[in-house]
């Protein structure tokens, strides 16, 4: 018969005394390091992050020359900023859609840069004449280059430029007409500017004062194609070079703008040699006499090789970002 007073160890880790009330045991020791090898699970994200599988890098396919000129970094990187909720650029990747960024181009930047594209830019490749009559090396500003274009479309020859008595006055045209194109250039970037006076796609930010755009809009109201130009450059530079978007320190923009997202303004990563292309289109005047010239005589001097206009010379103006 057994003892009242015995303690049988009970099946939870208990010792049961004769009063049937459990008293969990004290253990003494240290801790372990436990490794359980059927707890080995292997997971996956459903989707993958993208910024690019190649390089994003359109480009214009038409064109008669290239020419070159060089503008000035620090002014131009001015013009473009992008904000995001995140207060680090690296953070923002570009897939189909950007979320919660910003695409700023500031309208008093635009107004103050002018790359003097019709007094400075020098032809580079494509260029109808090298060198004069005597073997003397000419000049290859581009809107010197023109005329003799035009005296080349006209006389079969662009020596004969120097047979216009207006010949300086035509130069003095195609400096103009150089500059003017730019001024067009501006107008769209003023298009998708901060004051949004001609964009009613554009969104006002009141905490931060200023308008924006972002990746959605691509275009106005009626289907005219205006470009987010600031986005444009934002997914070259990423898809190409997103390495860039390491140090923000240089590039955070001092005007204390910030959005509803508390983002903070960041100015495009440019850098020095960097190169933003344009193409312009050159075209004889309405006025011009042909001088008796017609299309059955010389086809390839006339537009579409039909005429009534002559032929225009496109060229890419490839502006370089210097100090």
């Amino acid at each position: 018969m057994s003892n009242p007073n015995t303690v049988y160890p009970g099946p939870n880790a208990t010792t049961l005394d004769a009063s049937h009330n459990p008293t969990y045991l004290t253990v003494i020791g240290n801790p372990l390091n436990f490794t359980i090898l059927d707890f080995d699970q292997r997971m996956f994200l459903d989707l993958s992050g993208v910024i690019y599988k190649s390089a994003y890098d359109p480009s214009f396919s038409a064109y008669d020359a290239i020419s070159d000129v060089d503008v000035s970094l620090a002014h131009f990187r001015e013009i473009f900023a992008i904000e995001s909720d995140s207060d680090y650029l690296m953070d923002l990747s570009y897939n189909s859609v950007l979320d919660n960024v910003h695409f700023i181009v500031y309208h008093d930047k635009i107004n103050g840069f002018n790359p003097h594209i019709g007094s400075t830019s020098t032809v580079t490749a494509g260029t109808v004449q090298e060198k004069n009559s005597l073997g003397v090396p000419v000049n290859q500003h581009t809107k010197s280059d023109f005329i003799r274009y035009l005296a080349y479309l006209l006389f079969n020859t662009p020596y004969a430029a120097e047979l216009f008595i207006n010949e300086q006055e035509l130069v003095v045209s195609a400096h103009d007409a150089l500059d003017l194109a730019w001024e067009q250039c501006k107008a769209k970037l003023r298009y998708v500017a901060t004051d949004a006076s001609f964009n009613h796609n554009m969104k006002y930010d009141t905490s931060g004062n200023y308008h924006y755009l972002d990746d959605s809009l691509l275009s106005d109201a009626s289907g005219n194609g205006i470009s987010n130009i600031c986005g444009e450059l934002y997914k070259q530079i990423v898809s190409n070079d997103p390495q860039r978007f390491n140090e923000t320190n240089t590039l955070e923009v001092a005007n204390e703008n910030v959005n509803g997202l508390g983002g903070k303004q960041y100015y495009l990563p440019f850098i020095l040699n960097d190169i933003i292309t344009i193409r312009i289109t050159l075209n004889a005047a309405p006025t011009q006499d042909l001088f008796n010239l017609t299309v059955a005589e010389r086809p390839g001097a006339f537009k579409n090789g039909t005429g009534p206009e002559l032929k225009p010379k496109v060229y890419l103006i490839k502006m370089k970002l210097v100090a």
